[in-house]
């Protein structure tokens, strides 16, 4: 995990104590999280903005997003 992805994971720690927590709070199963913060699987622009939202944190200068296909 790089040290960007760290940052996300200790806010998610932070706020939701679990990473189960904050996967029932965006919605996502918790395997989908593991696989974002090891960089594996990447966010769309509405699930960033969820986990801004959530976080307090812009996932899109973690880069972490998916680029969208008509930009």
């Amino acid at each position: 995990m790089n040290k960007k992805l760290n940052s996300v994971k200790l806010e998610i720690l932070k706020n939701f104590e679990r990473q189960g927590d904050f996967a029932a709070a965006v919605n996502v199963h918790e395997s989908f999280v593991s696989q974002v913060l090891r960089g594996r699987r990447k966010l769309n622009k509405e699930q960033a903005l969820k986990w801004q939202r959530l976080l307090g944190c812009d996932a899109r200068v973690l880069k972490v997003v998916k680029r969208d296909e008509n930009s």
